[in-house]
C-alpha cells in the first residue's frame, strides 16, 4: 500500500514495524530487531519510553491543542526545562514542528538581524530538503532540479578554516555549521575547528549558526557537541530526538537576536502545541536527571572497539564520536546491510559504502554486547570472502 499510494521518498528495507520497546522494535512477522536506527537518531530514549508515555497520556486527557496565539502551561514547563538544559548565553526560542523548519526558521532570522543576504555553508553538510534549509546543504542529488531556484551559498571545506576567511565576506548573514556531519558521514573535524569558525565570523560581522539537530542532547557524550570546543554560537537549531518521536523542532538565540522578529512575521500553526512540548519536557528531563550524555560516551566507546577490529580488507576507517558511529567500506556497503538485517540489526546506509549507527543514548551495556555479536559476526564473514 505505501509503495502504491506514497509519492517517492525513502527507499524501504523489507520489513514492517508494529511496535517497539527501548532499544528493541519488532517486524509484523514477528521478528525482533535491535534499532541502531532510531528513526535516523529521533528514538533517543529508544522506542515507548515510560516517562514520556506518562506525559503524553496525562497531556493527550487535558488538552491537546493550543494556538501559538494563547498562552499554554505545558508550553512553558517545557521552555523552563530547555532553558535550563541549552548554554546559558542562549535566551529565546523558536518552536516549530521539525530541524528542516529550525533551519529555514535560523536562516530568516540571520538575514533580518544582519541584513545581508549570503550565507556560507561546508561541503558534506546537510541541513534538511525544503528550500532554504536544501540551499546549505551540500549534496548535488538533492539540490539539481531545484539549483536554478536556491538561493546564493558558498561552500568551504569541511574540518579546513585555512581559506574560511576569504569565503566568508562582509555581505554573510551567518555561517552553518555542525559540530559532526551525520549525513555527510560522521565526519568529525579538528577540535580547534569550530573556535577558528567562530572567529572567523566575529571579524566578518556574520552570525554562527550550529546545527545540533542530531547531534544535540548528549548523543556524542556532552549534552551539546559544540560545548567540547567552547565556543558561544548566536543561533542554535534543534530537532529529531528533542520530543522522543513526537514532531518538533527549535530555534534557539541569545536574546538581543532573538527579539529581531516583529510579531507575526515568522510564524507555524503547531509549533508549541501541548502534546509535543509534554514529550518534549519528559525528555529533556530524563536526559539530565541521568546525565545520558555518560552513556552515550561509554556504550559508544565500547562500541567503537568492536568497529575497530573489523576485517582491514572490509573497512576503509571507523568514525564518530559518543553513540554517533559509522563505518566506511572499501566496497559497496548494501550486502552488509542486508547481512545485518538478517541477523536482526537495524542501521542506516549512507550513500555507497557508510553504514551509520544510531543507537538510544541509554542503550545498555547488554544491547551493546548483543549487537556486537551480530556486527563481528557479520563483518568477519564479508571479511573471509
Amino acid at each position: 500500500m505505501e509503495d502504491l499510494r506514497l509519492m517517492p521518498s525513502y527507499a524501504k528495507f523489507p520489513i514492517t514495524l508494529t511496535s517497539g520497546e527501548g532499544a528493541y522494535v519488532w517486524s509484523k512477522d514477528g521478528r525482533r530487531f535491535i534499532d541502531f536506527n532510531t528513526g535516523y537518531g529521533v528514538a533517543i530514549l529508544g522506542h515507548c519510553h515510560p516517562t514520556v508515555l506518562r506525559a503524553l497520556k496525562e497531556q493527550s486527557e487535558r488538552l491537546m491543542v493550543c494556538h501559538a496565539s494563547l498562552y499554554n502551561d505545558t508550553r512553558e514547563e517545557f521552555l523552563e526545562a530547555l532553558f535550563k538544559a541549552v548554554p546559558a548565553h542562549l535566551g529565546r526560542a523558536f518552536l516549530c514542528n521539525s530541524g528542516a523548519e529550525a533551519v529555514e526558521a535560523s536562516l530568516k532570522l540571520a538575514m533580518k538581524r544582519t541584513r545581508r543576504r549570503k550565507f556560507v555553508a561546508f561541503r558534506g553538510a546537510y541541513h534538511g530538503k525544503t528550500i532554504g534549509a536544501l540551499s546549505v546543504t551540500w549534496s548535488a542529488k538533492y539540490r539539481g532540479e531545484y539549483e536554478s531556484v536556491l538561493p546564493k551559498v558558498d561552500f568551504a571545506t569541511y574540518g579546513d578554516t585555512s581559506q574560511l576567511g576569504q569565503v566568508v565576506r562582509e555581505e554573510t548573514a551567518a555561517v552553518i555549521v555542525e559540530p559532526v556531519q551525520g549525513e555527510g558521514g560522521v565526519r568529525v573535524p579538528p577540535t580547534n575547528f569550530l573556535k577558528e569558525v567562530e572567529e572567523v565570523c566575529q571579524a566578518k560581522g556574520s552570525l554562527m549558526i550550529i546545527d545540533e539537530i542530531q547531534t544535540g542532547l548528549g548523543r556524542t557524550g556532552v549534552m551539546w557537541a559544540h560545548t567540547r570546543s567552547k565556543v558561544k554560537p548566536d543561533i542554535m537549531c534543534l530537532g529529531k530526538g528533542l520530543a522522543s518521536g513526537i514532531p518538533i523542532g527549535c530555534v534557539t538565540a541569545t536574546d538581543e537576536i532573538g527579539s529581531t522578529w516583529d510579531r507575526g512575521e515568522h510564524t507555524t500553526t503547531f509549533g508549541g502545541n501541548p502534546i509535543s512540548c509534554a514529550a518534549g519536557r519528559a525528555t529533556l528531563d530524563e536526559i539530565i536527571s541521568t546525565q545520558l550524555w555518560n552513556n552515550a560516551e561509554k556504550q559508544g566507546a565500547r562500541l567503537w572497539a568492536v568497529m575497530n577490529e573489523f576485517p582491514k580488507n572490509v573497512v576503509r576507517e571507523v568514525r564518530g564520536v559518543g553513540l554517533m558511529l559509522a563505518v566506511e567500506t572499501r566496497l559497496p556497503s548494501a550486502p552488509i546491510m542486508k547481512g545485518l538485517l538478517s541477523k536482526g540489526l537495524l542501521a542506516i546506509l549512507t550513500g555507497m559504502n557508510i553504514i551509520r549507527f544510531l543507537p538510544p543514548i541509554n542503550v545498555s551495556a547488554s544491547v551493546v554486547g548483543e549487537a556486537a555479536v551480530m556486527l563481528k559476526s557479520e563483518f568477519s564473514a564479508e571479511g573471509d570472502h
